[in-house]
C-alpha cells in the first residue's frame, strides 16, 4: 500500500510556505479502476487538514497571499464546476483576523473530479490548494497527457514497481521528478524546470555554472 501523503503536500503549507508553491502537483492522474477508492481516501485525508493561523503549530494549511489571489483561486474552482467538474470537498473562501490586525483570506483545500484535460483548472497554474483528479487507462496515454502542457517544473509517480517508475520518470518532460515522495529540494540537488517553467538551475554544482563564463581557446600548433 503506497502512502498518499505525497499527494496531500500540494494542498498543505507550513509557516514558511502557504499553498501557492510553484512545484505543486495539482494534476493527479489515477488509474480508472481505482479512482473511486482513491477519491474516497484522499477526500477523507484532505478534510482532516487543519486550516488556519500559520503560526499555530496545529495548522497545516495557511492563508493565501491576499484577497485578490484568493478570489483568483476561488474563481478557478467556480469556473471548473461550470465546465462540469464536481467538488469532492473544500473550495470554500473565508476570511479571518490575523495576529497583526490584518485579515487573512483562505480557500479550504479542494479536490475536484469529473475533469477533462482541456478544462482551465487543469491547463493553467492555479497557485492554490486545489487538486484536480483525472483518470487514465493506459501508461503510454497518461505519460502523453502529463506532458501535454506548457509547464514542466515537477512531476511525480506513486508506485510499488521501481522499473515502471524509472520508465515513466525518464519520459516525463519535467525538471524535477519524484517517486513515492514530492516537493523535496535538498541544496545539493539541481532545481529547475523545462518548457515554460524556466531556464537554468538553482542549487547543486549546476548552480555554480550559472554564475560562470566559459572561454574556449583554439591554438594552431602547426606554425
Amino acid at each position: 500500500m503506497i502512502s498518499m501523503s505525497p499527494l496531500l503536500r500540494p494542498l498543505q503549507s507550513t509557516p514558511t510556505f502557504t499553498p501557492p508553491v510553484c512545484s505543486n502537483g495539482t494534476r493527479v492522474f489515477v488509474s480508472e479502476k481505482m479512482s473511486s477508492a482513491f477519491i474516497e481516501e484522499v477526500v477523507k485525508q484532505t478534510q482532516q487538514l487543519v486550516v488556519g493561523d500559520p503560526f499555530d503549530e496545529n495548522t497545516v494549511v495557511g492563508p493565501l497571499v491576499g484577497d485578490e489571489h484568493a478570489q483568483r483561486v476561488h474563481g478557478f474552482i467556480k469556473r471548473a464546476t461550470q465546465e462540469g467538474a464536481h467538488i469532492q470537498c473544500g473550495g470554500d473562501l473565508f476570511k479571518s483576523a490575523s495576529r497583526d490586525g490584518q485579515v487573512d483570506v483562505f480557500v479550504t483545500p479542494c479536490v475536484l473530479s469529473s475533469l477533462s484535460d482541456d478544462m482551465e483548472v487543469v491547463r493553467d497554474e492555479v497557485f492554490g490548494p486545489v487538486m484536480s483528479v483525472l483518470t487514465y487507462n493506459d501508461i503510454d496515454e497518461v505519460i502523453q497527457r502529463a506532458n501535454a502542457t506548457q509547464f514542466g517544473l515537477a512531476g511525480g509517480v506513486l508506485t510499488t514497481n521501481l522499473k515502471l517508475a524509472h520508465q515513466i520518470t525518464n519520459k516525463l518532460r519535467v525538471g524535477m521528478a519524484y517517486v513515492n515522495t514530492y516537493n523535496l529540494a535538498p541544496p545539493h540537488l539541481p532545481w529547475g524546470g523545462m518548457k515554460n517553467s524556466g531556464l537554468g538551475r538553482e542549487n547543486g554544482l549546476q548552480a555554480v555554472y550559472e554564475y560562470s563564463q566559459v572561454k574556449s581557446v583554439c591554438i594552431d600548433t602547426s606554425t
